[in-house]
Formats: C-alpha cells, structure tokens, sequence
C-alpha cells in the first residue's frame, strides 16, 4: 500500500513532532542538564504549547525615533567591535551592571532621597547611565549577528532588565531633584506602571513601542544624562527654588513627571483599546489586565507617612519590584500567548505587608 501524499501542512506536523520527540529524549538521556525552557515548564507557569510559542517568538518593535535612527550607526559600529563569542545576554547583564552600582550609590550617599550626593557621583551616574543604555541597544543587533540560538529567551531577559532599570532611573533622577521619600516613590511608580503599559500592549497587539511620537527610551535617557552632567557642574541647591508660588522646584518637577507619565500611558491605554475593538477583541478582558497595575500602583502610592519616612528606599525597592514582577509576567505570557490573570499573587501579598 503506498503512503499518503505528504503535504507542507503534514511535512511541518511532522517535524515538530520529531522535534519535540527529540528534546524529550535529550532531557531524559542528561537529567542533570536543563534548560531555560525547562525551568519555566517545571514550574507549572507555561505549558508546552506556551514554551514552543515563545521559542517561534519573533520581536515587533515600533517605529525608531528621530535619536534613534541618528544613534543607530553608532550602535552598530560598536557592536562590530564585540567578540563574536560574547553571549547578547552577557551584552544585556554588562549593562545592567551599571545600573546596580549606580543605584546601590545612590542608596549609600542618598538614604532618605532628600541628601546632596557628591558631584563626582552624579557625573559617575550620567556615565552608567549611557553604559546601560548603550549596551541595551547592542544586545539585540549581538544577537543577530551572532546568531544566537535562543533570541526569544534573550529578549526576556533583556526586557526583564529594563523593568527592573526604571527603578536605577529614578533614584538617580531623586539625587538631581531631592524629591524626598514621598516624591521619589510617586515617581517611581509613575514609572514602573508607565514601563508596564507598552507590555500590555504588546500582550494584545502583538508590537512594542517604546516611545510616544517623536519622544521615547532612548530621549528620556539622554535627558537623564544630561541633567547629570549639569548637576555636577552646578549642583542642585536650585530644586530648592521656589517656582510656582510656595512650591519648590523639585515638587513641580516630580508633579510634571507624574503627569507626564499618567498621559503618555492614558494616550496607549485608549489607542490601544480603539485598536483591539477594530480587531473585534474584548476590550473588557483588555481593561481587566490593567487591574495588578493599577492596583499595586494605587498600594504604592498610599504608604502611611511612618513607615515611608522610615524606610523610604525598602518600600520604593519593595513596590518596584513587585510592579516589575508583573511587568515580566506579562511580557511571559505576552510570548507564549496564554491567559494572563487579573488576580496576582505577588500583589495581594504585597497588599497583605502593607
């Protein structure tokens, strides 16, 4: 009896079953080795459909900016100059190096967020600054050009660090403008929820835009950079000015970032939910998965006043971590394409501690 004719759509079945069945006897031939995929199946977040989804993975980043397309050349020039052994994700944990140190710095000189920190340190910020952002950029076009053989995994982990960095971000932004321990947490979670936004987004629509017309990542950082450098040229007795009326310079800036942040991520929430109606989707799911944000935000504002003043950078580190965790669940279940829960363990604990 002859076979059945083989189609493309049998041929593809075919080989990833073969695969499958080939990783399966891998695993059981080497029980002592394991891979990032295996970790994640055992704990029972992903299932097997989600692991190959996140394997088929492919990026859609959204449109560069006007200083991207102008830095871009430089970003690949450098990465030419990379070894060709160099892991991206090595790439991404050099650059997020610079953040570690910076903000364990910032920690040291500045407890309360209301100290002067040394001018040196604030130059020395603008320059981890730059490292971080400048290796962030190179990670990917390594990854390319290497070839790597698990580049989903690498933008997971990339992506992980960038949650994780806003916190660096603001305690370097803190050291310029003094906001004290109540403004430095407000900014910091205007910032982490605003982090969070775009994720959402590209949970539902499949493309990540990391900026709101012609302004983004990479402006925010440079303007980071800069204000560092003016900094440490002249100080920063002026947040102590007052500009408008009886308010100081460093709250109307912390306000202005506030709002910042809340428009740009009402701006992608509306564009975003117009979209998902077009493409006849739930926008009620849609709305729904904003609730771990909102609510862990909303927690993280509303600290009582003893205990912020007490241990401002624990509960800034606390609420930033927890709204990071959320953040790369997200960014998980956005790759594998499966249901993302409203409900959050981490933030019902982190409701249960406050």
């Amino acid at each position: 009896m002859s076979s059945p004719p083989t189609t493309p759509r049998r041929s593809a079945r075919l080989a990833e079953k073969a695969s499958r069945k080939a990783l399966e006897e891998a695993s059981e031939a080497s029980p002592l080795q394991s891979s990032p995929e295996d970790t994640l199946q055992k704990t029972h977040i992903l299932t097997a459909d989600g692991l190959h989804n996140i394997a088929t993975h492919k990026y859609v980043g959204g449109e560069y900016t006007p200083l991207d397309n102008l830095l871009n050349p430089f970003w690949f020039w450098a990465t030419s100059l990379l070894p060709m052994w160099l892991a991206p994700n090595l790439v991404t944990l050099l650059g997020f190096s610079n953040c570690i140190v910076s903000y364990s710095l910032m920690w040291y000189y500045s407890p309360t967020f209301s100290e002067n920190v040394p001018s040196w340190l604030l130059f020395a910020a603008g320059v981890f600054t730059w490292n971080y952002l400048t290796l962030d950029a190179m990670d990917g076009k390594q990854a390319r050009r290497t070839g790597a053989s698990s580049p989903s995994l690498g933008q997971l982990f990339d992506h992980g660090c960038d949650a994780m960095s806003c916190l660096t971000h603001t305690a370097v932004a803190a050291a310029l403008f003094l906001p004290g321990p109540q403004g430095a947490l407000w900014a910091t979670v205007a910032m982490q929820c605003g982090f969070f936004v775009p994720q959402w987004k590209e949970y539902h629509l499949h493309v990540l835009d990391t900026a709101v017309g012609p302004f983004g990542v990479t402006e925010m950082q440079h303007s980071l950079i800069l204000a560092c450098v003016l900094g440490g040229l002249y100080g920063t007795d002026w947040a102590d000015h007052e500009w408008y009326g009886s308010y100081k310079a460093k709250e109307c800036i912390v306000f202005g970032w506030a709002v910042f942040c809340i428009v740009a991520s009402l701006y992608l929430v509306v564009t975003t939910l117009q979209e998902i109606k077009r493409q006849r989707g739930s926008v009620t799911d849609a709305v729904w998965k904003l609730v771990p944000m909102l609510t862990s935000g909303a927690l993280g504002c509303s600290w009582p006043v003893a205990v912020l003043h007490k241990h401002p950078r624990i509960v800034a580190l606390t609420t930033s971590v927890v709204i990071g965790q959320i953040t790369v669940k997200i960014i998980v279940f956005a790759m594998s394409k499966q249901h993302y829960p409203a409900v959050e363990g981490s933030v019902v604990m982190y409701a249960l501690g406050w």
